[in-house]
């Protein structure tokens, strides 16, 4: 582990890594499941990135996950839904006992080569900065490269990046990023491709949403709902309740409220225009997350403080709550909340 700035060594990263934290009898079995796909190859706006799969312990909903946000295009941006290996949870519990953290979120990067890598950025975009992250290195040895964000003083642009620190992680390695290391001016981080072998190699990513009152993830708003309501055409419905869009199951998007709200946080209105637009329960739950990061739209939320929520739903049948969007939201905040279906 070394690092230089300005021809000043640098003793001390930013990073800490705990050596052989995963014991050598559970990694190479680990690392096989995970090889196993579903996997897939990103195009990113500043280079190639390791195969990704993503997971999620979200509680009564494995399937739920998030993208990466710097992929170059839409299609490019795939959303992978796995429960991931039994071994994974064990992990998970002792990250849980060790840090009192949830860490319910996980993606996991796979290098199959020393030509392949991650270039330099932060996961700020992704769940947000104030949050502790921790990451697991199996398979083959790799440098996790680190700069201190810094800019030009005329200019105010960042500085190209460089490795300031390279700190050497090994197969069975925790590195443990403190909260605040993917603040904006704070630092980037990469695994770069090098000339040297390496082994094939999978990186674990640990997180764990603030869900502090004062937290982007606060929940406080969502416990003040009473009711969602399946509407549908002839039944009366409470006067002061919010009309929710919601996207159709053929596909279709229901611009205008039959209720007359104006408050409607949540309307999906083009595709083209609206890059959280989901087209299921499991895709909004996605839009959901990365959505809450938006302190504006936490402002908007204020609104819904004590209101029943209508949502427009065409699916007939006892499933139609499925693909309500307002019901999988406070499904995925607040699971003490009432379901109307009618």
């Amino acid at each position: 582990m070394h690092g230089s700035r300005g021809g000043t060594f640098l003793m001390t990263p930013p990073v800490k890594v705990i050596h052989n934290w995963l014991p050598a009898e559970m990694q190479r079995p680990l690392f096989d499941a995970l090889e196993c796909g579903p996997w897939h190859a990103l195009k990113l706006r500043y280079g190639n990135i390791a195969r990704r799969k993503n997971i999620v312990f979200y509680e009564g909903d494995p399937e739920a996950a998030y993208a990466y946000t710097k992929a170059a295009t839409d299609k490019d941006r795939p959303i992978l839904y796995t429960e991931g290996p039994a071994a994974l949870r064990t992990i998970r519990k002792r990250l849980q006992e060790e840090y009192g953290f949830s860490f319910s979120l996980c993606y996991v990067n796979y290098y199959a080569d020393e030509q392949v890598g991650i270039g330099w950025h932060n996961d700020a975009e992704e769940v947000g900065s104030q949050i502790p992250v921790r990451m697991l290195c199996l398979g083959g040895t790799r440098d996790f490269s680190i700069w201190k964000v810094s800019h030009d003083e005329k200019t105010k642009k960042f500085l190209k990046p460089f490795a300031e620190w390279e700190v050497k992680t090994r197969s069975g390695d925790l590195v443990e990023m403190p909260v605040g290391f993917h603040e904006e001016n704070a630092y980037r981080h990469a695994i770069l491709p090098q000339k040297q072998f390496a082994a094939p190699r999978a990186s674990l990513t640990f997180r764990s949403p603030d869900l502090s009152a004062n937290g982007p993830w606060a929940p406080e708003t969502f416990v003040h709902i009473p009711r969602i309501w399946c509407c549908k055409s002839g039944h009366e419905y409470p006067e002061d309740a919010v009309y929710v869009g919601c996207r159709t199951i053929r596909g279709q998007v229901r611009e205008g409220s039959p209720f007359g709200n104006a408050v409607d946080p949540f309307r999906v209105r083009n595709q083209t225009t609206n890059p959280w637009l989901a087209d299921n329960d499991t895709d909004f739950r996605l839009a959901a997350l990365t959505k809450m990061q938006d302190s504006g739209f936490r402002q908007q939320m204020e609104a819904l403080r004590g209101r029943d929520l209508l949502c427009w739903c065409e699916q007939e049948g006892p499933k139609r709550a499925e693909f309500c969007h307002a019901r999988v939201w406070l499904d995925l905040i607040n699971e003490n909340h009432s379901w109307t279906g009618e």
